[in-house]
């Protein structure tokens, strides 16, 4: 975006009270990448894109019974196109600073002599959230500053000595006869979520014929004849390194499915909080399973709705 002809500026008024919609709106323009020229005047480069992303902010204020106005505009005097560029830079750089600080960290604990299984999990959990938030600002990088090009290079090095590290002490799976598995009862923890969500559907559909389920408080649940554990402490079917539970499930007993596989790296990233395999769908179906869990208190309940979300999810995964 260095050929800016022109810019869009947002003028507002905000209410003094309430102060939370100030902060919201304040926090929604630091989001979008806006910058401050006045106290109330916020200026991004024209285009739909961003004029998308101002409408959003001023409806945002006009619900709150505030003032706003968007206009786009080239500066005649007081400022040029070239000192504007320049701030964007300043303030984008200094984001990935901050974040480069925090990769370096991750560095740190890499470079140990003995790294342990949670601390390597550790590290894969902040790459995810880190890795998320160096995208969204370099949605918002619009004249690509100097620091984007060293600080996801630095991520990309962090994230080659993690797989090496994985291809070293990979811990295996072992697989399993589903004919063993017929008419068990499979225990996990209350109020199921995501990963203990997907699992039971898995176990329904595709291992067990004939299962019952049974929620227990406790996470270290000691398991009692027939009965097989998953996600949660010690089960015979849980997390093994970067593996969510139902990936295990689905490895454990071959289910490799194409429609598995794509439901698979869903739970994955919903459930780790990472973007290992980013799809475009995780999102969506992540706002679906919340809205489950909130409207259904029962495991039972979630269950009920929960199959019919996953079986629809398989179907179209097969195409």
């Amino acid at each position: 975006m260095s050929k800016v002809e022109s810019w869009l500026l947002l003028m507002h008024q905000i209410p003094p009270k309430p102060d939370s919609l100030r902060v919201r709106v304040w926090r929604a323009l630091q989001k979008i990448g806006a910058l401050q020229l006045k106290s109330s005047v916020y200026i991004l480069p024209s285009g739909k894109e961003n004029q998308s992303r101002f409408q959003t902010v001023i409806e945002d204020i006009l619900g709150g019974k505030g003032d706003a106005f968007l206009c786009r505009s080239e500066f005649v005097q007081g400022i040029d196109r070239g000192d504007i560029i320049e701030n964007f830079n300043e303030d984008r750089a200094s984001r990935y600073r901050l974040l480069a600080q925090e990769l370096r960290e991750l560095q740190k604990v890499l470079s140990a002599k003995v790294l342990s299984e949670n601390d390597l999990m550790s590290v894969e959990h902040s790459i995810g959230r880190l890795d998320r938030q160096l995208n969204e600002i370099r949605a918002i990088d619009f004249f690509d500053c100097k620091e984007q090009g060293p600080t996801f290079k630095l991520l990309k090095s962090i994230l080659v000595r993690v797989e090496d590290l994985r291809t070293d002490s990979e811990p295996s799976v072992s697989k399993k006869n589903v004919q063993d598995f017929q008419g068990k009862i499979w225990v996990t923890r209350r109020n199921i979520h995501v990963d203990r969500l997907a699992s039971a559907w898995l176990i329904s559909r595709f291992i067990d014929r004939k299962p019952n389920f049974k929620f227990v408080a406790e996470n270290k649940y000691k398991g009692k004849k027939n009965e097989f554990r998953f996600d949660m402490f010690e089960a015979e079917f849980t997390h093994v390194g970067d593996k969510c539970s139902f990936e295990v499930l689905a490895e454990s007993f071959g289910l490799e499915q194409k429609a598995i596989r794509a439901i698979s790296e869903v739970i994955h990233d919903l459930d780790l909080k990472d973007t290992k395999f980013n799809r475009a769908e995780t999102s969506g179906i992540g706002m679906v399973i919340r809205g489950i869990i909130k409207s259904e208190s029962t495991d039972s309940g979630r269950m009920e709705k929960g199959f019919i979300l996953f079986d629809d999810l398989y179907e179209s995964f097969q195409d």
